[in-house]
C-alpha cells in the first residue's frame, strides 16, 4: 500500500504536483511531474515525480540499490500525492459521473 500525503505547509489548493511537493517537503528539490513522488530524506533531501507507479518503482529499486548520492542513508519511499482530499487520489478510482462526486 503506498502512503498518500494531503498534507502541506500551507493554506492554499495547490494547482498541480510540483506546486504540493514544494510546500509539502520545503528545501527538497523538485523534479519531475505526476503524483506519485519519490521523497527522498537523505541529507540531499529530494522529491522525484513520476506519472506511473512502475516507473515509481524502478526509480526506488535503484535509488535503494546504486544510493541516491554522497552520504545516502536509504531514507527514501514512495508516496501518492492527493491534490484534492475531497476526491480519491487516482483517476481510476473517481466516479466517472460528476453527480456521483462528493462535495
Amino acid at each position: 500500500m503506498i502512503p498518500v500525503v494531503e498534507q502541506h505547509h500551507c493554506s492554499k489548493r495547490h494547482r498541480n504536483s510540483t506546486y504540493f511537493a514544494r510546500c509539502a517537503w520545503p528545501g527538497a528539490s523538485v523534479t519531475g511531474r505526476g503524483q506519485l513522488a519519490i521523497v527522498i530524506t537523505c541529507p540531499d533531501a529530494r522529491v522525484v515525480l513520476v506519472e506511473r507507479l512502475r516507473w515509481a518503482h524502478t526509480l526506488l529499486a535503484e535509488f535503494n540499490v546504486f544510493g541516491c548520492g554522497p552520504g545516502c542513508e536509504g531514507a527514501h519511499e514512495i508516496v501518492a500525492i492527493d491534490l484534492d482530499p475531497d476526491l480519491p487520489p487516482f483517476p481510476a478510482q473517481r466516479s466517472p459521473n460528476p453527480e456521483e462526486r462528493p462535495r
